[in-house]
């Protein structure tokens, strides 16, 4: 058996030759793939109350999905750019495996409730993100005592596909399905601490380079 996994849309030619004691005998057939789902759904509300009791006006999401242009290394968390087309600048996805820039390797799959941060992960969004500058800003449901460590509530599975022998680049898979996002962060002003007041969930899907560090 051969498996080939593609990471872009396109037309491919498949090519078998049979060889015995009397020739070869060669098909040929094209197949069509599609691209990887490499996309981002929230389903719920990300609304707020401010620390002088203020409620923020709520940012509703369907479920839709919405594309990952991009993702890559910040220190030791994945950062995945995603289009939303509700504001100007792109959806941050911040996702840290804990296990060190550039050190993933096999397959790794983060369990909920997990004690060791080894075995643990932190996850967080950032609508409308330019810098310093955004919108909004959330961790994933029950933070920990170690700071910016979230207690995963879903297990979390990454896994090396392959390294391509001509770029040297890994290919990774990474799936999180229905993490519930209900946690607090900082105001974009960084003056109050955020409540939330209606629990999303989201879920992640991506397959391919995990690019390095942006300087």
């Amino acid at each position: 058996t051969c498996t080939v996994t593609f990471l872009t849309a396109g037309t491919a030619t498949v090519q078998l030759t049979v060889t015995n004691e009397d020739g070869d005998d060669v098909m040929e057939q094209t197949i069509t793939v599609s691209a990887p789902d490499n996309s981002v759904s929230i389903n719920g509300d990300i609304s707020y109350v401010d620390a002088e009791g203020d409620h923020v006006d709520a940012i509703v999401y369907d479920g839709s999905a919405m594309i990952i242009d991009s993702a890559y290394w910040k220190g030791t968390t994945i950062r995945m750019a995603v289009a939303d087309d509700m504001f100007d600048n792109p959806l941050l996805v911040k996702f840290t495996p804990n296990l060190g820039i550039g050190e993933l390797g096999g397959t790794y799959t983060y369990s909920a409730g997990a004690d060791s941060i080894v075995d643990a992960y932190a996850f967080g969004m950032t609508g409308d993100y330019a810098g310093f500058n955004f919108a909004w800003t959330v961790d994933a449901y029950g933070i920990s005592a170690d700071p910016g460590i979230a207690s995963p509530h879903v297990d979390a599975t990454v896994t090396l596909i392959y390294t391509d022998d001509a770029t040297g680049d890994k290919i990774y898979d990474i799936v999180i399905e229905n993490i519930l996002i209900n946690g607090g962060d900082y105001a974009s002003d960084w003056s109050s601490f955020l409540g939330s007041t209606n629990p999303a969930t989201v879920s992640v899907h991506w397959r391919g380079v995990i690019l390095p560090e942006f300087k």
